[in-house]
């Protein structure tokens, strides 16, 4: 179907994904000339700007890094944390209007004459962007825009209410009493620079409010995108590794680029690719690779998931005639670690369908590995569940189809003579798993964290689909 470059045990071709900018071009500053501002702090430099000109919706669409200090009562824990500002549109926009907002916060725990320098020690480089990835044992809750609430951009000046939940490491804590808050954020186009960030980027400045306690804040731009991601891939021998495919239009589609149109960010590594044959492998045995191979080790901290290109699981799936194409296999109640590892199997074969939901001819009995396109789909689709998200016919909240989270043998039951298998595969996640995989709580989302494998369906509030 499909032909590739081969570079050792890698399968690979073009990947120009990651080249949206971290300020849009009509946000650039051509003038040079340094501006005073009472927020600069040393080694800050601001390198243009006025408080003249304000951002566009563009520019403020992506990833910020939130920081925030109190300004009356007796609070004195600072916070920090990523924050997320989203152009909306189609569905997500008639339900919740221009914008959709969330953010994480954790405690601030260096010194107060710091503040606001950078995470510097504790983020996540994917190129030039970056992604902070503060301590887990300091998450202090999720905070998110209210359903059916605009956030509202004027005069500068962008607005938004929200309501903050704590939680700890499991499930909320206070889930049926959030504490409310809103926040008022002034959108100057300010270009500033710091020695240990990656590029110039953008800062803001405003105030907040959670619960009883006011803030001052500052939001600098860390990416375009919302949430960022190392994946670590190790590859059995006389297996590959298939970062994209081809369609049979000619499209190209890769890992990196399915994610990063979500806006979801990944930083993919090709690590070990001639890990030891094995013609099946077990659960336990998944387990064991893990530990094993995989480079990093959790730190509470970093964003990681591990993927293993293997051969076959040695069990057959109760409730589907397809064999298991790949598992989200790191999962067991006794594990102190939770969604860290996915396989993909690349020696299952493709079984044939009836003539109602045909295959693209030839394909019949032919190895997933060997069709480039249905591989990707199936690493996409196990990355997913690593991210928490469940198959669409266990999942109230999203509509079953041909998207990735679909399972293999519903997309092949979608197929049609004009549309056969894989032909027919949407690269695309659901409209609400996007909005879960960029919204939902640190938690939830970040692998190794909480044991909440399972889409929103406990925010009603924070679905597209409306409750019968």
């Amino acid at each position: 179907m499909s032909s590739f470059a081969e570079h050792g045990k890698v399968k690979s071709g073009p990947d120009l994904d990651q080249t949206t900018p971290l300020i849009p071009a009509s946000d650039r500053l051509d003038n040079n000339a340094p501006w005073p501002s009472s927020t600069d702090v040393s080694p800050w430099r601001i390198l243009g700007g006025s408080p003249d000109d304000i951002l566009s919706e563009e520019a403020l669409d992506g990833s910020w890094y939130l920081q925030l200090r109190p300004v009356n009562g007796n609070a004195t824990e600072r916070l920090c944390g990523p924050l997320r500002i989203q152009r909306a549109s189609g569905d997500v926009a008639d339900r919740f209007g221009a914008f959709v907002v969330s953010g994480d916060l954790y405690s601030h725990d260096r010194a107060i004459e710091t503040f606001p320098e950078p995470i510097t020690e504790y983020r996540l480089d994917v190129g030039r962007n970056w992604y902070p990835q503060a301590p887990w044992s300091d998450y202090r809750g999720h905070l998110k825009t209210k359903k059916d609430t605009s956030a509202t951009y004027d005069s500068g000046n962008l607005r938004f209410a929200i309501a903050y939940y704590t939680w700890d490491r499991n499930w909320y804590s206070n889930y049926l009493e959030p504490a409310q808050g809103h926040f008022i954020i002034t959108c100057e186009r300010q270009v500033v620079t710091h020695s240990s960030l990656p590029q110039p980027t953008l800062r803001l400045t405003g105030e907040a409010e959670i619960g009883e306690t006011r803030y001052g804040l500052i939001a600098t731009k860390t990416s375009p995108f919302y949430r960022g991601c190392h994946v670590e891939v190790d590859v059995m021998r006389d297996r590959y590794w298939i970062a994209g495919a081809y369609r049979h239009d000619g499209s190209w589609e890769s890992f990196t680029g399915v994610f990063r149109r979500t806006g979801f960010d990944i930083l993919l590594a090709v690590s070990e690719t001639d890990i030891l044959r094995a013609e099946e492998l077990s659960r336990d045995q998944l387990g064991e690779y893990l530990k094993a191979y995989r480079e990093f080790k959790p730190d509470g901290r970093s964003w990681r998931l591990w993927m293993l290109v293997a051969s076959r699981l040695d069990e057959i799936p109760g409730d589907t005639e397809e064999p298991w194409f790949g598992i989200m296999f790191d999962k067991k109640v006794s594990s102190a670690s939770w969604r860290n590892g996915v396989a993909v199997f690349y020696d299952p074969l493709i079984l044939g369908q009836n003539e109602e939901h045909p295959l693209v001819p030839g394909l019949e009995d032919k190895r997933l590995g060997d069709v480039d396109v249905a591989f990707l789909r199936t690493a996409l689709h196990e990355a997913g569940h690593a991210f928490s998200l469940m198959h669409p016919v266990d999942d109230f909240w999203v509509e079953a189809g041909r998207t990735i989270m679909n399972r293999t043998g519903d997309v092949k039951k979608e197929a049609t003579a004009e549309h056969p298998f894989p032909h027919n595969i949407e690269f695309a996640f659901d409209p609400q798993h996007a909005l879960f995989l960029i919204h939902s709580p640190d938690p939830k989302v970040a692998p190794g964290w909480s044991r909440g494998y399972q889409s929103d369906a406990s925010w009603p509030e924070y679905t597209l689909k409306k409750e019968t």
